[in-house]
């Protein structure tokens, strides 16, 4: 009886490892988003908006990001998307951006709510290569001023919390992470969670296997 339970756990144990997502197919790149808007709590020129770029370069090969799974602490995504270029989506549901020859700059923003103090979402970029000058996918917040120009953060280009030059084998080493000066936000990332979960699918199937071989020497 002992020798049964323990069969049934392991096998109970590998459909719940195999119910888990696996990593996207393809050639992309995908990482996490975490960004700390505690800072924008009660700051002047509300409400603000979380801006979303993908632009091209040189190459002859277009690439494109998805975003999906956001998820927002203390607040929620407000009003309804503003697009220019090759978008689709907004922050209630899952946003894509595509730049090529034809659509060169490519953008969206839409309104979060005041209080939000924290702003998640998944990132999939494809990696095609780039030119002497790569395609670029940049994450920043613009506030209520004249114009909704961009939060001044401590990147190169002065304004991008997030900023990648897309290539043929990104890592997270390659995606510049920065703050912004006044008021404070902090952008940071991680990998893609499925990437894991793929890992554990594999050892459920190698488990299933294992099973089933102790059925056969058993019978």
């Amino acid at each position: 009886m002992k020798t049964r339970i323990h069969h049934l756990a392991l096998a109970a144990l590998a459909v719940a490892l195999l119910g888990a997502p696996l990593a996207k197919a393809g050639s992309t790149f995908d990482f996490q988003v975490n960004l700390d808007t505690t800072g924008l709590t009660g700051a002047a020129n509300s409400p603000f908006y979380l801006d979303f770029q993908l632009n091209e370069g040189s190459g002859t090969l277009p690439n494109s990001v998805t975003l999906s799974n956001f998820s927002f602490d203390n607040g929620s995504a407000t009003g309804s998307a503003s697009i220019f270029g090759t978008g689709t989506g907004d922050l209630m549901s899952s946003i894509t951006l595509s730049a090529s020859s034809s659509s060169v700059f490519n953008e969206l923003y839409q309104g979060f709510a005041n209080g939000t103090t924290g702003i998640h979402f998944d990132v999939s970029i494809t990696q095609n290569s780039p030119g002497s000058e790569p395609d670029g996918f940049h994450v920043a917040i613009l506030d209520s001023e004249s114009g909704l120009p961009q939060l001044a953060t401590n990147a190169p280009d002065g304004v991008s919390l997030v900023s990648l030059n897309i290539g043929s084998a990104n890592t997270l080493s390659d995606i510049g992470f920065y703050s912004s000066t006044s008021p404070a936000v902090t952008a940071t990332a991680v990998p893609e969670p499925a990437t894991t979960a793929a890992g554990l699918g594999a050892a459920a199937l190698a488990l299933v296997g294992f099973l089933r071989s102790r059925k056969r020497a058993t019978a």
